[in-house]
């Protein structure tokens, strides 16, 4: 019986989620043993190509040649996978997006009419995505469980509780509460195991926001203690696109 092909490939981003696969090292032989790679061109310089039974997207698209890239992808591909919050969201490049493109670039390159470049999105901006992995960076554990689902005909399940709820399992001193900081972590997607708010650094939203959470109750608070709501939605802009920020587009 052939072994399912998977692809993992990078658009714009810093390569993160990537890098968390390759540092599992001699995991990682364990973990895709089961598969055949069929281009991942961080972890091997042998690249057949697809089709693919999953492929993996890491980065937002933000180039006209991304979205060209993007559709192909699609149509080699059973299933399609956001890898990462830049892949679900748009990443730490949308920040940008709120200003005028070519203001951007002339801040940044000294020939900025040789750069094409668009607002950066998630990939599902241009195509159909099977399954979601939050985080920046990814957690692997979750993102071998979801690839794990999709081949074996299961629906991914996908945390519906905030990280909050993890802080508290882990019986964590609440920094919010207790100590007046900044964290976000009541309206942000849980699964990371509280990592961040465990290390007693409040949480930036990299999962991205949680729908259905009390946001205005999180914004009543945090004023109280002096903290505006432009402040907290600032945090957010590091890694959320503006639109889901809003509440437009649950991921």
């Amino acid at each position: 019986m052939d072994k399912p092909k998977i692809g993992v490939f990078k658009f714009t981003g810093c390569a993160g989620c990537q890098m968390a696969i390759i540092h599992l090292e001699e995991r990682l032989l364990d973990i895709f043993g089961g598969v055949e790679i069929r281009y991942f061109k961080m972890a091997t310089s042998r690249n057949p190509g697809g089709p693919y039974d999953i492929s993996l997207i890491e980065g937002s698209v933000s180039t006209p040649k991304e979205i060209k890239e993007i559709k192909e992808i699609r149509k080699n591909s059973r299933y399609l996978v956001a890898l990462g919050t830049c892949a679900v969201y748009g990443g730490v490049q949308a920040m940008r997006n709120p200003f005028k493109e070519i203001d951007v670039e002339k801040k940044v390159y000294e020939k900025p009419e040789y750069i094409m470049s668009l607002e950066s999105k998630g990939i599902d901006e241009y195509v159909d995505v099977d399954g979601y992995i939050y985080g920046c960076p990814i957690n692997v554990e979750e993102a071998v469980f979801l690839i794990k689902s999709l081949l074996l005909g299961f629906q991914p399940y996908y945390p519906e509780y905030s990280v909050c709820v993890e802080c508290k399992m882990k019986g964590n001193e609440c920094l919010l509460l207790k100590r007046g900081e900044k964290c976000i972590g009541p309206i942000t997607r849980g699964g990371c195991d509280a990592i961040c708010t465990t290390n007693k650094f409040p949480c930036q939203g990299c999962r991205g926001p949680l729908y259905g959470t009390n946001i205005d109750g999180l914004f009543q608070k945090l004023s109280k203690m002096g903290i505006d709501r432009e402040e907290v939605i600032n945090i957010m802009r590091k890694y959320v696109n503006e639109v889901y920020l809003r509440g437009e587009v649950a991921r």
